[in-house]
């Protein structure tokens, strides 16, 4: 099954009176379940491409298919609304509510969907707690996590709400080495339990390494694949 397909995918961003190409006639289909690397150097377009997958950002041309539905044309609006039932995020610096509790950042993602009732919110917070060992961590504010616990309680985060897909942008940055693979090995064990589409950016070689697919990027185009078991 086809979770994300691009065609002839352009972006162009205007600098003053200059056009700069960050993407150039990409063609790409990601399947249901992949746990992908983009790959690249700083300006390689890979940060950029995931942004446009998660509809963060708008292409210039060409066309975004993400689980059969063109999503090229959405509006501010509509693509906000996209991205809360389809599309979980996982940033390099956490992006965790200071205010909220661990447990109250999970649950503020199924609070955006306006869907689920204090029952089931409850029993999927509590649930992917659970299943990534952070329960212990329900009551706990950001200030008083490590950063691999904060990352534990992103990446719970972004699969409380059951997406699509996860995007994973540079990840492990601020994590040190120890702690960023552990936080990788989680990844994958969630992608392979709950086949849920997980796509990094990242010129990290433990992401890289781990990639079941690496798709290099180079000026904004696909330069080579590798795929790993």
């Amino acid at each position: 099954m086809i979770n994300v397909k691009m065609e002839d995918l352009v972006k162009i961003y205007q600098n003053g009176k200059i056009s700069v190409k960050a993407l150039d006639n990409i063609n790409l289909e990601i399947e249901k379940g992949e746990f992908l690397v983009f790959a690249g150097p700083s300006g390689s377009g890979k940060t950029t491409l995931l942004n446009i997958i998660g509809t963060m950002d708008r292409l210039t041309e060409g066309r975004l298919f993400i689980d059969g539905e063109d999503v090229s044309g959405l509006s501010k609006d509509e693509a906000s609304e996209f991205r809360k039932e389809k599309v979980g995020f996982i940033f390099q610096s956490f992006n965790l509510i200071p205010v909220l509790t661990a447990y109250e950042n999970i649950e503020f993602s199924l609070d955006l969907m306006k869907k689920y009732g204090a029952k089931e919110k409850r029993e999927r917070v509590e649930s992917i707690m659970k299943e990534m060992g952070i329960l212990e961590l329900k009551n706990r504010r950001p200030a008083e996590m490590s950063g691999g616990q904060q990352q534990r309680v992103a990446v719970a985060r972004a699969l409380a709400k059951q997406p699509s897909l996860v995007l994973a942008d540079e990840p492990t940055a601020n994590l040190d080495s120890k702690t960023g693979e552990a936080i990788l090995d989680l990844m994958r064990e969630m992608n392979e339990k709950k086949d849920i589409t997980f796509i990094f950016s990242s010129h990290d070689p433990k992401i890289i390494e781990r990639g079941k697919r690496v798709i290099k990027l180079i000026d904004g185009r696909t330069d080579k694949e590798k795929a790993s078991e």
